[in-house]
């Protein structure tokens, strides 16, 4: 596998692709529930490229929030 990007560009690659992957499947979770499989067909791939720039910022922004109050959460080892 090609290794093209610094270590230190990981939160950013890793919250690309895990918002990716989340915004797919829950829009498609959304849509179906909404207007059953008809609906997902129609507007599946719209209401996932609408929520995934959604998706990315707001992941970078609450991650280390989520990060704090896991491990405000954890005994030491």
């Amino acid at each position: 596998m090609l290794k093209i990007f610094p270590r230190a560009a990981e939160p950013f690659v890793f919250a690309f692709f895990l918002t990716a992957i989340m915004s797919f499947l829950i829009s498609g979770v959304a849509t179906f529930t909404a207007g059953g499989l008809e609906a997902l067909r129609a507007q599946w791939a719209q209401a996932w490229l609408t929520s995934w720039p959604i998706a990315y910022p707001a992941v970078l922004i609450v991650r280390p929030v989520a990060v704090k109050l896991t491990r405000a959460l954890l005994r030491p080892s």
